[in-house]
């Protein structure tokens, strides 16, 4: 497996939306189909990473985070995931684990002092995250209006 940081171009574009319909299948209950908003995370760029999984050239996994400074705490960087997703037959195999490890050692390269991850109740990693060292810092809820 091969991780990296890559730049969120067209081409990385085509290859991720190659995945969605699978990721949404798994993961979304909302009932709201994707309509991602390329332009605003090109908008974002300066703030986005995104990190890759392949086997050789073929994209197998994702992850996204956002990086900012806190309005609580204007000296810390910290990271939202903003998404992540392996391909089902690449998990359960330590790939999730390493591609985790990888992502997070890329941002603490950077100056980032914390990273949060949202776990979806559909596919839920939380014990491997706890596993790597996560804490559970909060719950959200979600209101349908």
């Amino acid at each position: 497996m091969l991780f990296r940081e890559e730049i969120l171009e067209d081409d990385l574009i085509t290859e991720i939306e190659e995945l969605f319909p699978d990721q949404q299948a798994e993961v979304e209950t909302n009932g709201y189909d994707y309509d991602l908003n390329w332009d605003q995370y090109k908008n974002i760029s300066k703030v986005l990473r995104v990190y890759t999984v392949r086997e050789n050239k073929r994209l197998v996994g994702y992850a996204s985070y956002i990086l900012n400074n806190s309005i609580h705490y204007k000296t810390k960087l910290f990271a939202a995931n903003d998404s992540i997703y392996i391909l089902p037959d690449y998990r359960k195999s330590g790939t999730g684990r390493d591609f985790l490890a990888f992502c997070e050692g890329r941002l603490a390269e950077e100056g980032v002092k914390s990273a949060s991850m949202t776990v979806k109740n559909k596919v839920n990693f939380s014990k491997m995250l706890i596993e790597t060292g996560y804490e559970l810092e909060e719950t959200n809820y979600l209101k349908r209006l």
